[in-house]
């Protein structure tokens, strides 16, 4: 029996909390920025300093200090079930340990959804994008095709998923995630949250961001536009994904 096409949202509101910076656009104190922020988060690191602190619980420490005020108020109203992404590996086991998966149970504690729900699950190895060139990264249909979804009985299905990453590049990864949750809930409203962004260096390493990802029905042409580069920024909070 052929698997059905994927069928995409045609935008994904997104929000990140930080710039991952370009690296060519990189100053020296931004590149210590960078790799203690992002590398640490996605190593799901500790700081060296005594006692120890998770770098994931501090980031979203600093997240929650961020929302007042910012265009990032709003979007977090305690109601959605955060979903973590999965890396690019398959694996077997649910309740494995992942720098997405803590970064979830941290927005949890902090009031930030309702719930963590791992039911994403990556079942077949992909090229990590990081490693690609932008012409051979992993389409948004490579990422529908290689996962899929799996709820444990005891959990009811989201109405609200909020789909959580560590960085954002164009969005394929999370359009791929969105089309592969509306398979198994047609009803279900998805976003995205992640860490970071990665776009040139602004005035500050932290620059919470709202906006939104679109995409092509045939699932190319994926686009990360950013409230400022929108026509009308309102219109970010008018999207129905």
């Amino acid at each position: 029996m052929a698997t059905p096409p994927p069928s995409f949202p045609p935008s994904l509101r997104f929000a990140s909390l930080a710039i991952y910076p370009q690296k060519p656009h990189l100053t020296q104190r931004q590149k210590e920025a960078a790799a203690f922020i992002v590398s640490g988060v996605k190593r799901d690191a500790v700081t060296r300093t005594s006692p120890q602190r998770s770098i994931i619980e501090l980031t979203v420490e600093r997240l929650v200090q961020r929302i007042p005020g910012s265009r990032l108020e709003g979007f977090f109203d305690g109601a959605w079930a955060l979903v973590p992404m999965p890396g690019s590996a398959a694996y077997a086991k649910a309740n494995s340990v992942t720098p997405t998966r803590s970064i979830c149970r941290a927005m949890h504690a902090a009031g930030l959804g309702e719930r963590v729900l791992p039911i994403l699950r990556r079942v077949q190895t992909i090229q990590k994008s990081a490693f690609s060139s932008p012409s051979e990264r992993p389409s948004a249909v490579t990422h529908f095709e290689s996962m899929a979804v799996e709820l444990p009985l005891h959990e009811a299905p989201p109405a609200r998923a909020l789909l959580v990453d560590d960085v954002v590049t164009r969005g394929a990864t999370a359009m791929g995630a969105a089309a592969r949750l509306r398979a198994s809930f047609p009803d279900v409203t998805v976003a995205l949250f992640t860490i970071a962004r990665l776009d040139p260096m602004t005035e500050a390493f932290y620059d919470p961001c709202v906006g939104l990802i679109t995409i092509q029905a045939d699932g190319s042409q994926v686009r990360r536009h950013n409230h400022r580069d929108l026509a009308s920024p309102d219109s970010v909070e008018d999207t129905p994904f």
